[in-house]
């Protein structure tokens, strides 16, 4: 395909669109003075009013602000990834085993908890490993 690109215009056209376009809006502008008797200057300088007070209240205010949330913002993340490296482990967790593995996991877990004196070990870790044997021999060993 051949495209061919518009020539580009010259800055003479572009100087006359913008002069053309100057005119008109200085033209509708004395209208709507003439039209509202005054009050359109009124309403400018109200609005450059208030974005002066917003831009000189933002210079007060809005700096110190910014730093502040900046230092609460960094602090957070600190906490988040404080917690997070903090994470407890699950109670319960998924163990997936073969017959064979399974059959060899109890067995050993028979053998360790009978040559394991009875005082050695609180009598809650004994009886929780006797409840994973009692799970583990429930599914079929």
């Amino acid at each position: 395909m051949n495209h061919e690109l518009l020539p580009r215009p010259s800055g003479r056209l572009v100087f006359w669109d913008i002069g053309l376009a100057a005119l008109l809006g200085g033209f509708v502008f004395v209208i709507l003075l003439i039209l509202t008797g005054g009050v359109l200057i009124s309403l400018i300088t109200a609005a450059a009013a208030f974005f002066v007070f917003g831009l000189l209240h933002y210079w007060v205010w809005g700096q110190a602000l910014l730093k502040n949330v900046i230092h609460q913002r960094e602090t957070a993340e600190a906490a988040e990834s404080r917690d997070r490296d903090q994470v407890q482990p699950a109670d319960e967790f998924m163990l997936v085993l073969n017959d064979q593995e399974r059959v060899e996991l109890i067995a050993t877990l028979e053998h360790w908890l009978a040559e394991t004196p009875i005082g050695t070990f609180a009598s809650g870790r004994a009886e929780a490993i006797r409840r994973v044997l009692d799970r583990l021999r429930g599914f079929g060993a």
